[in-house]
Protein backbone atom coordinates (compact mmCIF):
# COMPACT_ATOMS: atom_id res chain seq x y z
CA UNK A 1 0.00 0.00 0.00
CA UNK A 2 3.22 2.06 0.69
CA UNK A 3 4.35 4.09 -2.46
CA UNK A 4 8.30 4.40 -2.67
CA UNK A 5 9.18 7.81 -4.82
CA UNK A 6 13.24 8.85 -4.90
CA UNK A 7 13.92 12.75 -5.41
CA UNK A 8 17.21 13.72 -6.56
CA UNK A 9 18.41 17.22 -4.37
CA UNK A 10 21.68 18.57 -4.70
CA UNK A 11 23.82 18.79 -1.76
CA UNK A 12 23.49 22.72 -1.04
CA UNK A 13 19.56 21.93 -0.50
CA UNK A 14 20.35 18.91 2.04
CA UNK A 15 22.96 20.64 3.96
CA UNK A 16 21.01 24.23 4.13
CA UNK A 17 17.45 22.76 4.08
CA UNK A 18 15.28 23.95 1.20
CA UNK A 19 11.23 23.05 0.28
CA UNK A 20 10.86 20.85 -3.09
CA UNK A 21 7.14 19.85 -5.15
CA UNK A 22 7.17 15.91 -5.15
CA UNK A 23 4.75 14.01 -6.93
CA UNK A 24 2.08 11.69 -5.39
CA UNK A 25 -0.88 10.17 -6.67
CA UNK A 26 -3.33 12.60 -6.08
CA UNK A 27 -1.02 15.85 -7.88
CA UNK A 28 2.13 17.60 -5.82
CA UNK A 29 2.88 18.03 -2.45
CA UNK A 30 5.49 20.14 -0.83
CA UNK A 31 7.94 18.60 1.28
CA UNK A 32 10.04 20.47 3.61
CA UNK A 33 13.86 19.66 3.08
CA UNK A 34 15.57 20.00 6.77
CA UNK A 35 18.89 21.84 7.21
CA UNK A 36 21.60 19.08 7.63
CA UNK A 37 19.73 16.00 5.47
CA UNK A 38 21.93 12.99 5.08
CA UNK A 39 21.99 10.61 1.70
CA UNK A 40 19.23 7.95 1.48
CA UNK A 41 17.02 9.79 4.41
CA UNK A 42 13.44 8.85 4.17
CA UNK A 43 10.26 11.56 4.50
CA UNK A 44 6.48 10.23 4.60
CA UNK A 45 3.10 12.04 3.81
CA UNK A 46 0.82 9.72 5.49
CA UNK A 47 -2.36 8.74 3.42
CA UNK A 48 -1.11 9.11 0.69
CA UNK A 49 0.30 5.64 -0.71
CA UNK A 50 -2.61 3.40 -2.65
CA UNK A 51 -5.74 2.34 -0.91
CA UNK A 52 -6.07 -1.35 0.59
CA UNK A 53 -8.64 -3.34 -0.98
CA UNK A 54 -9.90 -4.66 2.21
CA UNK A 55 -11.02 -1.37 4.13
CA UNK A 56 -9.82 1.41 1.69
CA UNK A 57 -6.96 2.82 4.17
CA UNK A 58 -4.32 4.39 2.53
CA UNK A 59 -0.71 3.30 2.76
CA UNK A 60 1.71 6.14 2.82
CA UNK A 61 4.28 8.20 0.10
CA UNK A 62 7.55 7.47 1.52
CA UNK A 63 9.92 10.03 -0.01
CA UNK A 64 14.00 8.71 -0.55
CA UNK A 65 16.39 11.95 -1.08
CA UNK A 66 19.31 11.35 -3.78
CA UNK A 67 21.60 14.01 -3.03
CA UNK A 68 22.99 14.68 -6.52
CA UNK A 69 26.76 15.96 -6.43
CA UNK A 70 27.96 18.58 -9.27
CA UNK A 71 29.53 17.14 -11.66
CA UNK A 72 30.81 20.71 -13.56
CA UNK A 73 31.87 23.57 -11.16
CA UNK A 74 32.69 27.03 -12.07
CA UNK A 75 36.47 28.05 -10.45
CA UNK A 76 34.29 30.55 -7.69
CA UNK A 77 32.15 27.50 -7.14
CA UNK A 78 35.54 24.94 -6.47
CA UNK A 79 37.14 28.19 -4.77
CA UNK A 80 34.10 28.30 -2.36
CA UNK A 81 34.37 24.55 -1.65
CA UNK A 82 37.76 24.59 -0.74
CA UNK A 83 37.35 27.27 1.80
CA UNK A 84 34.48 25.54 2.64
CA UNK A 85 37.24 21.65 2.99
CA UNK A 86 39.84 24.17 5.11
CA UNK A 87 36.83 25.90 7.61
CA UNK A 88 35.55 21.91 7.95
CA UNK A 89 39.22 20.23 8.38
CA UNK A 90 40.14 22.12 11.54
CA UNK A 91 36.52 20.51 13.17
CA UNK A 92 36.87 17.24 12.40
CA UNK A 93 40.70 16.65 13.46
CA UNK A 94 39.76 18.29 17.13
CA UNK A 95 36.94 15.46 16.66
CA UNK A 96 39.38 12.90 15.31
CA UNK A 97 42.18 13.39 18.16
CA UNK A 98 39.55 13.60 20.72
CA UNK A 99 38.32 10.19 19.85
CA UNK A 100 41.96 9.02 19.59
CA UNK A 101 42.85 10.08 23.41
CA UNK A 102 39.07 8.05 24.28
CA UNK A 103 37.10 11.62 24.55
CA UNK A 104 34.09 12.00 23.89
CA UNK A 105 33.60 12.76 19.73
CA UNK A 106 30.28 15.28 20.67
CA UNK A 107 32.72 17.65 22.46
Amino acid sequence: MDVICAVPISFIQAALGDEITVPTLKGEKVLKIPKGTQPGELFRFHGEGIPSLRNGKRGDQVIQVDIKTPTHLSKKQEDLLWEFKRLESGKFSNKLKNILRGGSAGR
